[in-house]
């Protein structure tokens, strides 16, 4: 949808509100009464084009508006002289276009002639110029006037330019960090990446003293995989990360992440100890009873997990838990695997 684009529809309706004030008070200066309807029939079509209505019809709200941006600049030059600048309108909306048809269009699919808004600029500058040399303005200013006009149009062009612009860096970086989220989750099992982890450890302030942290390994998973093939082992992986995903939606003080290849990290506040141990002890119980479909045949496996926490008044890093959860999972998996084990130092 159109409101999901960075580009600010309230400062628009500004900028040609501003616009119009300049051709406003150009005809209260010049006395031509007549040049009231062209603010009238502006401020009407700068309505019509902001307006909601129009959000689902996005290439004739651009259009639109730089089909009468062209008009607005060619009757401005006839007027009042190609001198007076407003010509200069016709340069911000070569930047709308590019908005539009590489940002907005491309990033939702469709399609959009910027061509066509190009050789309108092109065409109403060349006509305005041609207007500026061969026609004598309508309307008569004395060179300062001229030049007082030229600088309010020069100023408001390059402000509409740079306010384009930032909007055209803002969905940039917008894409950007939802591409970098996209990146930070696991693509297999939608869980959150080492780095992400690591990131979100960081971001929440928490205390290496204040968690204490499980690490889980598949196993036999090497040789799961020779025997049934990578895509069975994805399975698996998919599997045990729904689970784990699911004790996390339960316990919101948890954090977990896919540590690397077929291990897996919870990480829980140090008060929530026995409520991750039981946890684990009911996902280790019930996992060896899951029938995992594959290809037409059922299979079973089972993890091994090490339960840690830092020692009383401890200092270590993140790692230096992990570490230690890790070196417990490598008791349980000499004493036999599918089975967790836990910290018999705990606060000490």
């Amino acid at each position: 949808m159109y409101n999901e684009v960075a580009f600010d529809l309230i400062k628009v309706r500004l900028a040609y509100l501003v616009a119009n004030v300049v051709m406003a008070v150009m005809v209260l200066l010049s006395g031509r009464s007549e040049l009231i309807w062209l603010s009238i029939v502006t401020a009407f079509v700068l309505w019509i084009t902001c307006s909601d209505m129009m959000d689902n019809y996005p290439r004739a709200r651009v259009y639109t508006m730089c089909a009468w941006n062209d008009i607005v600049v060619l009757v401005t030059s006839f007027y009042f002289g190609f001198e007076c600048g407003f010509f200069l309108n016709i340069f911000a909306q070569v930047p709308v276009s590019i908005f539009y048809g590489y940002v907005y269009f491309a990033s939702s699919g469709k399609k959009f002639k910027g061509w066509i808004t190009w050789v309108l600029a092109i065409a109403s500058l060349y006509i305005s110029l041609i207007i500026g040399r061969t026609h004598v303005p309508v309307v008569g200013f004395t060179k300062d006037v001229s030049v007082a006009v030229f600088m309010v149009n020069s100023t408001a062009c390059l402000s509409f330019i740079i306010f384009v612009c930032v909007s055209i860096r803002n969905e940039l970086i917008h894409v950007q960090e939802k591409n970098m989220d996209k990146a930070a989750l696991d693509l297999l099992t939608g869980l959150r990446t080492r780095r992400l982890f690591d990131a979100e450890f960081n971001d929440r302030g928490l205390k290496t003293s204040e968690i204490c942290a499980a690490i889980m390994d598949i196993d036999d998973f090497k040789k799961f995989n020779d025997n049934y093939g990578h895509n069975a082992g994805d399975k698996v992986l998919q599997t045990i990360s729904d689970i784990i995903m699911e004790i996390e939606i339960r316990n919101s003080s948890f954090m977990a992440c896919r540590w690397g290849g077929e291990e897996f990290v919870i990480i829980a506040p140090i008060e929530s100890y026995d409520i991750l141990k039981h946890e684990l002890e009911v996902m280790i119980k019930n996992l060896k009873l899951t029938d995992i479909e594959i290809g037409g045949t059922r299979h079973r496996v089972t993890i091994t997990a090490g339960l840690a926490c830092p020692g009383k008044g401890s200092r270590n890093s993140l790692e230096d838990l992990i570490g230690r959860a890790d070196a417990l999972l490598y008791q349980g998996k000499k004493a036999g695997k599918d089975r967790l084990v836990e910290d018999t130092e705990r606060g000490r």
